[in-house]
């Protein structure tokens, strides 16, 4: 499977959602940091990576997601990741990636 993304604009005054769906893999990662260079142009207030239609990420998507925060860091905005299901949630917990992310449990909770 490859590597679907939305970015989402409609969520409120400088917020944005990417949302990754299918495989996050080194095959997909180009596309990805992209996707997620696009939706922090303009300077949002808050990014969400949503994770949650996502089926599986290996280590250089991982990578990725931590670029993301990186760039969060210096670009002072806020950077949130949806835990993700399965596989996803399973490879996060085994990277601990709870420990080097901000990581909430779903969309709604990271819109709240």
């Amino acid at each position: 499977m490859t590597l679907e993304i939305e970015i989402d604009r409609s969520r409120g005054e400088g917020v944005v959602v990417v949302a990754f769906a299918g495989e996050l893999d080194l095959a997909g990662c180009d596309r990805a940091t992209a996707a997620l260079q696009e939706a922090e142009e303009g300077g949002p207030r808050v990014v969400v990576i949503d994770l949650d239609r996502l089926e599986f990420i290996d280590s250089s998507g991982v990578r990725v997601l931590i670029e993301a925060h990186d760039r969060a860091r210096v670009g002072g905005h806020r950077l949130l990741v949806t835990r993700g299901g399965g596989e996803v949630a399973r490879a996060g917990r085994l990277l601990g990636l709870d420990d080097l992310l901000p990581i909430v449990d779903d969309l709604d909770e990271a819109l709240r």
